[in-house]
């Protein structure tokens, strides 16, 4: 007896039917819930308010002298060391805590970094407001007695096609985000 050459091909329309008819029944498709996701940058700009923050990542830098937490991004693991000093980047600057590039752990000669922020007396941002020129940063938090600036690089340091500079760029957040992952 031979076999026939349409029997696969039946059976694997049947089957195609099958799941058609399964999957499209009234009252068994599933309407998707989102969990929490990012807000997105449009959502921001749209109703003026500051972000929330996205998420817990597990691991929170808790600064001190800088009295500020920070959600660290899971990408920056093991690509970051944190410095922390007396203001560098604006010296009225009270406190400031670097975020320095380190590429896979390694620390570079040169700082790099990835994200500053620096605390400031109240009377010390005003003054640094009223004075000509473009403002460093964006104000994270505020409190009656001081204020807190994160302070982005303006640009890739690193030559962007070398692998330094695509893992910076990789790292690299904005200022929207960065605001969503400061802890007020």
């Amino acid at each position: 007896m031979k076999p026939s050459k349409s029997g696969p091909l039946r059976i694997a329309l049947a089957l195609t039917i099958l799941i058609l008819l399964t999957c499209c029944q009234p009252g068994t498709v599933k309407e998707e819930t989102k969990g929490t996701e990012k807000p997105s940058e449009q959502d921001h700009l749209m109703y003026d308010q500051p972000p929330k923050p996205i998420k817990y990542t597990g691991n929170v830098f808790y600064s001190e002298q800088g009295q500020f937490k920070f959600n660290l991004p899971a990408k920056w693991k093991n690509n970051y060391i944190a410095l922390e000093r007396r203001g560098k980047a604006i010296p009225t600057a009270e406190w400031e805590t670097v975020f320095i590039f380190t590429p896979g752990g390694k620390f570079v000669h040169e700082e790099v970094p990835l994200l500053t922020v620096t605390r400031l007396s109240r009377k010390a941002y005003q003054k640094l407001r009223a004075e000509e020129g473009p403002f460093p940063g964006t104000v994270l938090k505020s409190n009656e007695s001081n204020v807190w600036l994160g302070i982005l690089p303006q640009s890739n340091p690193y030559d962007p096609s070398s692998p330094e500079g695509q893992k910076f760029q990789s790292l690299s957040i904005d200022y929207l985000i960065l605001r969503s992952y400061f802890v007020p």
